[in-house]
């Protein structure tokens, strides 16, 4: 099972929409909380459409003459039993039943970002210790480090603030889960002497939640479309060591928006002469999918790699650098990668076999959970 909290800056955006649903399709989370939707109830329809989730909890954003800010929004799937507890514009409260473990209580906290507002925090998380089953898991955005060595560049924080969230820690019996991958989950997005990274998000749990999951795994993923990085919570590691069945020829429909195609095809029938018999003509048609599946290869795998070889640049951009051009290159490798990534959706409504929306609807989301759906049931498990 895979939980994620991604501070988000805004789900109304088209690159934010693109690489919400990216995080889905690939990481696969039953469980999501959402900080700074900065949307109301109603405009959230469309995103768990296009997510394929079945359940949605929202907290709305405020909507003043200063703009739109806040917002939260949990989101999960059919496998889990999810209770809402308690709630508000700072958190949400659930009880989580996997209906493979005991069930466990989860808190997506947004923390108060002003640090004359830090303690409105701190109470929040000892009222909320108060209202938790045995097993806890508490994640989010808490707008503050436990220590100096989580802050790089800016003005050194006072050891006060520090101490005050540690202490709200060690009282509610909480436990840092660590991470792997980049140190900082927050930038400022400034050059050079100006440029401040922070770990702000995280992961919290109890004893008695960490007894329950000892395999679970926290990645700070690349950050992209907000100045937070989505943070990513497997329960069991080994769910990371599944490899993929070898895939069968299947024509894709992506191939049509490529001007090569049509010549490359035309090119492969005309080859070997005329066809004289029923069995030459299903030679013919096996020997032009091994052709195309090699050429699919070559022209389109090459989509998925870029997009790889796209995301550690991106990762590694984000690093601190004296670069003064960082950040310009940084914003050329996120539009390559929208690019790519509208250019994967038409291969994801094929598959999802959904031909009812035209080809302009941006639900990479959805397809993706309805194909990955035909796939599992699809799949023998055992005879």
């Amino acid at each position: 099972m895979n939980c994620l909290s991604w501070n988000c800056r805004g789900l109304g955006n088209q690159p934010t929409v693109r690489q919400f649903d990216w995080l889905i399709k690939q990481k696969k989370p039953e469980l999501v909380f959402i900080m700074e939707s900065k949307l109301m109830e109603t405009e959230w329809t469309p995103i768990l459409q296009k997510s394929g989730f079945e359940n949605l909890f929202v907290i709305d954003c405020d909507n003043d003459d200063g703009g739109r800010k806040g917002g939260l929004g949990l989101l999960w799937t059919s496998e889990l039993q999810v209770t809402i507890k308690t709630s508000s514009r700072h958190h949400i409260l659930a009880s989580v039943d996997n209906q493979c473990n005991s069930i466990w209580d989860f808190c997506g906290v947004y923390g108060w970002s002003r640090t004359e507002e830090h303690h409105h925090t701190w109470e929040l998380l000892r009222k909320i210790s108060l209202e938790i089953g045995d097993k806890w898991l508490c994640g989010g955005d808490f707008n503050e480090t436990l220590y100096h060595f989580e802050k790089k560049g800016g003005n050194l924080k006072a050891d006060s603030r520090l101490c005050a969230f540690r202490d709200v820690v060690d009282s509610c019996g909480l436990q840092d889960l660590g991470f792997s991958g980049d140190p900082f989950t927050w930038s400022n997005n400034q050059r050079g002497e100006d440029h401040i990274t922070e770990r702000l998000d995280r992961f919290f749990g109890n004893e008695a939640w960490i007894e329950c999951f000892p395999g679970y795994v926290v990645t700070h993923l690349t950050r992209k479309s907000s100045d937070h990085c989505p943070v990513l919570l497997s329960l069991d590691r080994d769910e990371e060591d599944v490899r993929p069945r070898s895939k069968p020829f299947r024509y894709e429909a992506m191939w049509l928006k490529d001007e090569r195609c049509k010549p490359f095809c035309n090119n492969l029938w005309q080859q070997g002469g005329l066809l004289e018999s029923a069995t030459d003509f299903k030679q013919k048609i096996e020997d032009m999918g091994v052709e195309l599946k090699q050429w699919e290869k070559r022209e389109f795998g090459h989509i998925r790699k870029r997009c790889k070889e796209l995301r550690e640049e991106l990762g590694d951009l984000q690093k601190p650098s004296n670069d003064p051009y960082t950040k310009d290159k940084q914003r050329l490798v996120e539009a390559e990668l929208d690019d790519l990534h509208s250019k994967e959706e038409i291969m994801w409504k094929q598959r999802s076999r959904v031909d009812w929306l035209v080809d302009g609807d941006r639900n990479t989301g959805f397809f993706h959970r309805v194909a990955e759906g035909r796939k599992k049931r699809n799949h023998i498990r055992e005879i």
